[in-house]
């Protein structure tokens, strides 16, 4: 279950109705208290799920962002958006982002 929080970042970062990451919180306690050694967060929304992605570059966290993305003209408008990006540093390949792109009619 996808509770809001997914726009925010963790440190006084409020952004799109989200005023706290809880989904990534909740990764960093349950690994801290090593009660799983590796999440996947599938986290389907019209919107990118921007915040979380950039905070959760971890090798044992496999995220995955279900999202509109219009070619990059839906919002965030960013790279990040598209199905290109992977992952970063130690996250690099444990990130997926499968975007849908409208149908415009002729």
């Amino acid at each position: 279950v996808r509770p809001p929080g997914h726009h925010s970042g963790l440190k006084s970062q409020p952004h799109g109705f989200s005023f706290f990451n809880n989904i990534a919180l909740a990764v960093y306690q349950t690994i801290a208290t090593k009660k799983a050694k590796k999440i996947a967060i599938v986290d389907w929304d019209v919107h990118m799920a921007k915040e979380t992605e950039n905070i959760l570059h971890r090798k044992d966290v496999l995220f995955i962002s279900l999202h509109r993305y219009d070619n990059g003209k839906f919002f965030p408008h960013i790279p990040e958006s598209s199905s290109k990006n992977i992952g970063v540093g130690e996250g690099m390949g444990y990130n997926v982002n499968v975007c849908w792109n409208l149908v415009e009619k002729p």
